[in-house]
């Protein structure tokens, strides 16, 4: 197992503002730490949604930066009247950041205006009139409108210098606008008292357009010019529309005002094409089926406030994309989190570069799902919250017929055939959890979080009845994209350099089978089922023993019979009873398990209250029949440990259904 250390046959790298995982993106929602947003479905994922298509009246208030297609509010930075009697009422409408794309629909207090829905032209000068038919058109037009999209060198809108008090200078560069004006009707009356025509106005008008969000460079910009300056004030000309998430998070990025503000020479633009390139995937392997049919395999369509935190902002859009971005010799690389085409071409990490022992961590049941109810708004029912549900019966089953559901928001899907795709990735990527950690020597120190590789390592295990050792593949680099246990390819999610060159590398399970899009994914409802009232029939059968447990005071200990690698063995679940409830001042867990000869010490930070899964201690996995000790104590911040309570308990023999060997 690679127990000698190598001679280290790199120096140690110089860290330019470090190397590693700075930006995980989405790879944290199974098995490590969940490092994207919290946009949880329910109330949650609304919070964060809220304030959106709602108008504002304030002069602190952040304008949204809005990538790809959305309906947006805005906040009413001037508001007047004018004309005899006040006739008329002048609103301007701050939408977005610009320079944006396109207005292309307009309401007013939820009122679609036809009249108006296919090209709401912004050129300064253009007029828009509700039509007849609106319930704002009495005796003519009762609102006119003019549109502006956020150009640097825009005009004022000639419709609000109607007002006094809006002039040449009030030209809002920069920011994509709607000027409004809205005329005030008299009340009036036929003979008998019955009223005839009606004021539409009651306080400000309610306005929402849906827009074409924000210019961003695209196209092919991997020979991009790598200076110490940031060009793209001199680049915006050339901008064009795109919901493209890697050019969307490459103009957060860039951006002087609303941005990071990052230099040309701190951007791997390498990457960014590959990501664009692989988001813009349209070919038969793309088709969603549905409405959207045959579509890119990514896009953005989101908004970012702008009050937000710019690593917020930023781990929103890699959500959009599964994406990481790791900064790499000072600069920033984006990877896509996809299928990996060729295997061979990966780094393989072997027994020669695996210095001491490998520890594996298993399934995590409370990180493991059979549905999943993906949040989105909904572009078919004007960008209104809905809900995609994708359920696997096969899972279900697997999980002794227990409900398992995430519950998340995607702010960036507006589309119910993403969303159906989407949650059954969510399902599928969380079927399996392994997560390898070990210490590597230095041919790892070029890694970084989101890496592709494979792991080729050998053990022995239990052969024949005679007890001879049989040389087994516990990993094995696959030779191709179609493969199965042994070979494995894992995405690294930490690397850290050690001070003699060596890496600690934590590695999780890539699975090369869950990008693939389907048509066929199921929408089911999850609420409660009202079902009559049951007749009591015969009395069942027993029900299967429980497996072994020991029950302690906070912890409760449990063994089963599982299968790793695609073979029969046994896991050890420790469940954390909400015991920092009982022990406020401790900031840490510690798992003492011992079995045979063989002890590991495992470290779970607080609050915690679901604990975890093993397969193995050292390396050395669990056996049916084992008798395996737990010692569980607490960790408080000065260091200093205290003993809380101790576990016994035996692995459970193996049934006959999975006699076929052990690990």
């Amino acid at each position: 197992m690679g127990g000698i250390i190598k001679p280290i046959l790199k120096p140690i790298k110089k860290l330019i503002g470090g190397i590693g995982n700075l930006i995980t993106g989405f790879l944290g929602m199974f098995g490590m730490s969940f490092d994207t947003p919290d946009y949880g479905g329910g109330e949650s994922y609304e919070a964060s949604q809220q304030g959106i298509t709602v108008n504002k009246q304030s002069n602190v208030a952040g304008i949204p930066i809005v990538y790809g297609r959305r309906k947006v509010g805005g906040v009413r930075v001037f508001a007047g009247t004018s004309g005899s009697d006040n006739k008329y009422l002048y609103v301007c409408l701050a939408v977005a950041e610009g320079r944006i794309n396109a207005f292309k629909k307009i309401y007013i207090n939820d009122e679609l205006q036809t009249g108006m829905n296919n090209t709401l032209t912004a050129d300064n000068q253009s007029r828009h009139n509700v039509r007849n038919g609106s319930k704002f058109y009495v005796s003519g037009s009762k609102a006119v409108f003019q549109f502006f999209t956020g150009d640097e060198d825009q005009s004022a809108s000639s419709l609000l210098k109607e007002h006094p008090q809006w002039t040449d200078s009030h030209r809002l560069r920069g920011i994509a606008y709607v000027a409004a004006r809205y005329e005030w009707v008299k009340a009036d009356f036929d003979k008998d008292g019955n009223q005839t025509v009606f004021n539409p106005w009651q306080g400000f008008p309610t306005i929402q357009v849906e827009i074409e969000g924000k210019r961003v460079l695209t196209g092919d910009y991997s020979g991009h010019t790598t200076t110490t300056d940031n060009t793209y004030g001199s680049e915006v000309g050339s901008f064009a529309y795109s919901d493209n998430p890697a050019d969307c998070l490459l103009d957060y990025l860039r951006n002087p005002r609303y941005g990071k503000n990052l230099h040309d020479h701190r951007i791997d633009w390498a990457s960014f094409r590959s990501a664009q390139q692989i988001c813009n995937t349209n070919d038969s392997n793309t088709n969603f089926g549905g409405s959207l049919g045959q579509a890119d395999f990514l896009n953005c369509n989101t908004f970012l406030k702008p009050e937000e935190k710019m690593f917020n902002n930023a781990k929103k859009l890699l959500q959009s994309c599964r994406g990481f971005l790791p900064y790499v010799n000072g600069q920033y690389r984006l990877d896509i989190e996809t299928a990996e085409s060729d295997p061979t071409t990966l780094l393989e990490l072997t027994d020669d570069n695996i210095i001491g022992s490998i520890n594996i961590a298993g399934q995590d049941k409370n990180t493991k799902y059979n549905q999943a109810k993906v949040t989105f708004n909904n572009k078919e029912k004007d960008f209104e919250s809905d809900t995609a549900i994708f359920s696997s019966a096969t899972f279900k089953t697997e999980d002794g017929g227990e409900d398992l559901i995430l519950d998340i928001g995607a702010p960036s899907i507006i589309e119910r055939e993403r969303a159906l795709q989407y949650a059954e990735y969510l399902v599928k990527r969380s079927r399996k959890q392994l997560s390898v950690t070990f210490t590597a020597t230095a041919e790892a120190q070029d890694l970084v979080a989101g890496d592709l590789v494979t792991v080729t390592h050998r053990y022995e295990r239990p052969g024949d009845a005679t007890g001879t050792a049989v040389e087994d593949f516990l990993f094995k680099a696959p030779s191709s994209a179609s493969y199965s246990a042994p070979e494995m390819i894992f995405r690294v999610t930490s690397q850290k350099l050690n001070y003699d060159g060596t890496v600690d590398l934590q590695l999780l399970e890539h699975q090369n089978d869950i990008y693939q899009v389907t048509q066929q994914q199921e929408d089911r409802d999850l609420s409660p089922i009202q079902t009559p009232p049951i007749t009591p029939g015969p009395t069942p059968p027993a029900p299967n023993p429980t497996p072994p447990q020991t029950p302690g005071k906070h912890f409760t200990v449990t063994a089963f019979e599982t299968t790793i690698f695609n073979k029969p063995g046994v896991q050890l679940s420790i469940n954390n009873n909400n015991f920092q409830s009982v022990d406020a001042f401790a900031v840490k867990i510690l798992y003492n398990i011992t079995v045979g000869n063989n002890r590991q010490t495992f470290e779970t930070s607080l609050p915690n209250q679901f604990g975890s899964s093993f397969t193995n201690v050292n390396g050395r996995f669990f056996q049916f029949g084992d008798t395996v000790e737990v010692n569980i104590s607490s960790v408080y911040q000065s260091g200093q440990t205290n003993p809380i309570e101790s576990h016994i308990i035996t692995m459970p023999a193996q049934s006959t259904a999975t006699a076929s060997g052990s690990i």
